[in-house]
């Protein structure tokens, strides 16, 4: 009896795809190309010139059906900074992969993949890309030896939520992350690490306007070098508006950590967490002036040495909306280490201003200027990019598509 013969992958993968999107109830569909070019002075020399070109590309489709929604995403990026200022060609591929399943009114499950793999451009300067966080979030202080490595990295996770009543909901999240050089050259500065975590909280409205919310977390990591770091967290946090424009929020708990390896005993435990934020909007005729402002000190894990340390972050941003095309934006982010025999000290700061105009609903142009300051203190190991202060003016030229389906 003859064999079936081999089903062929490179046709049955579209028909799927195909088969889905017909399925799907709406289809959307995003693209972008981004394109910025940077001049300014180094760290390690500030009468030298550095140039930079970045290119960020983005491909992107969201299907949605009854109850279901499946997004995906990929994101490449080339950076080029010429020698001998700059270390050359990086090239980095992101992509996601996210389920979006709603069973009943009350119940919210989301599954997600994220993956990335090249040469990362660890530069504080650098642009962030359509798939990495664009919020004005504080800086690891603790950045590699070398701006450029090859890395790679998984995330996958699932988190859930359920309404309990129109007042109480709770919520539950798991994960599993890979994290690290991708050679053995970028292994000596960033280890290979796997991690798992998971947390649960609950959530009470008790006003209009108030929401108190209770949360505990744990996470595991072990690195290639023998390091392992266990880090526990139980923190109660108070949300509240304060009229019609201004939101703030304020947090407070307690984490302990444990390291074990060559890091052990590098850094004490327990270690006090606290945050607060808050944000207001000013209106004004035509126009509107929106601020944000939040400080927080929590332990993270350092991803050179594996060991656990207190770190104080800052942000601050303001804009400006003069209509729906012009726009003014300024902000900052601080980060230093606080505790930790091979951190404390160690910090990072960075600021950016820039104006934004969008020619037409496609086109969008944006002009500004980036600094970072680095530091590390004496008897610290130094492990930060060319510590010292840095700038650069960009331009920043932005395409756009969205359609559907």
């Amino acid at each position: 009896m003859a064999a079936d013969p081999p089903v062929d992958d490179s046709v049955t993968s579209p028909m799927w795809v195909a088969a889905l999107l017909l399925a799907a109830d709406l289809v959307t569909l995003d693209a972008s190309l981004g394109a910025e070019g940077r001049t300014g002075a180094a760290a390690n020399d500030p009468n030298s010139a550095t140039r930079s070109v970045q290119l960020d590309g983005y491909a992107g489709m969201v299907a949605k059906f009854s109850d279901l929604t499946v997004s995906a995403g990929y994101s490449p990026r080339m950076v080029e900074t010429p020698p001998p200022q700059g270390s050359g060609l990086a090239v980095y591929h992101s992509a996601r992969l996210g389920l979006d399943y709603r069973p009943s009114a009350t119940s919210h499950l989301i599954l997600q993949q994220l993956g990335s793999i090249g040469r990362n451009d660890f530069s504080p300067l650098a642009a962030p890309g359509a798939l990495r966080s664009t919020t004005s979030v504080p800086i690891d202080p603790r950045l590699p030896v070398k701006a450029l490595l090859a890395m790679g990295s998984s995330d996958t996770s699932l988190s859930w939520d359920q309404n309990l009543s129109r007042r109480v909901s709770v919520n539950g999240s798991a994960g599993y992350s890979v994290y690290g050089g991708a050679d053995g050259v970028a292994q000596q500065y960033i280890p290979l690490e796997h991690g798992l975590r998971a947390g649960a909280g609950v959530a009470w409205q008790v006003a209009p306007s108030d929401r108190l919310s209770l949360t505990a977390s744990a996470s595991r990591t072990t690195f290639n070098t023998g390091a392992k770091s266990v880090l526990g967290s139980v923190n109660g946090g108070w949300s509240t508006e304060l009229g019609r424009s201004t939101r703030a929020d304020l947090g407070i708990g307690s984490s302990f950590g444990r390291t074990t390896g060559s890091s052990a005993g590098s850094s004490p435990t327990p270690f006090p967490s606290v945050s607060a934020g808050i944000s207001h909007t000013f209106a004004m005729r035509g126009s509107s002036v929106s601020t944000s402002l939040r400080a927080a000190a929590s332990p993270q894990v350092d991803r050179t040495t594996g060991s656990i340390y207190e770190v104080a972050t800052g942000s601050a941003g303001v804009g400006w909306a003069y209509d729906r095309n012009l726009s003014l934006s300024a902000g900052g982010s601080f980060g230093r280490a606080l505790s930790g025999n091979q951190q404390v000290g160690t910090q990072l700061v960075t600021a950016e201003g820039s104006g934004q105009y969008r020619f037409e609903r496609h086109l969008n142009f944006s002009l500004g200027v980036r600094s970072a300051w680095q530091s590390v203190p004496n008897g610290v190991p130094g492990t930060l990019t060319a510590p010292g202060f840095q700038w650069a003016l960009f331009g920043h030229l932005t395409f756009v598509l969205h359609g559907t389906l």
